[in-house]
C-alpha cells in the first residue's frame, strides 16, 4: 500500500473512531477490522489503533458490540489463524 491507499485507510480509520453515530458505521467497521491483520504492519498498526480506540471512547457499547461481532466472525472465517496484535 502505497500513497492514496494509506490515506484512503487513514481516513476511513478516522471517520469509524470520530463518527460512531454515523450511519453507515457498521459498513465501515467491515471494512476496516479485516485490515488489522494486514500483512503491511503499517496499515495492520493503523486500524489496530483506530479500533482500539473505538472501544475504549465508545460509552453506550453499540459501537463496540459491532466491532466485537465483525471481529469474531473474521477470526472464525480464517480459521482462527489471525495476527495477535
Amino acid at each position: 500500500y502505497k500513497g492514496l491507499a494509506e490515506v484512503a485507510i487513514r481516513c476511513i480509520c478516522d471517520l469509524m473512531v470520530a463518527l460512531s453515530h454515523f450511519n453507515f458505521h457498521n459498513n465501515i467497521i467491515v471494512m476496516v477490522v479485516p485490515l488489522m491483520s494486514d500483512p503491511f504492519r503499517k496499515v495492520s498498526d493503523m486500524c489496530c489503533e483506530a479500533v482500539s480506540k473505538l472501544l475504549k471512547q465508545d460509552k453506550l457499547g453499540h459501537a463496540s458490540l459491532a466491532v466485537v461481532k465483525v471481529i469474531s466472525g473474521m477470526v472464525k472465517s480464517r480459521n482462527y489463524r489471525v495476527k495477535p496484535q
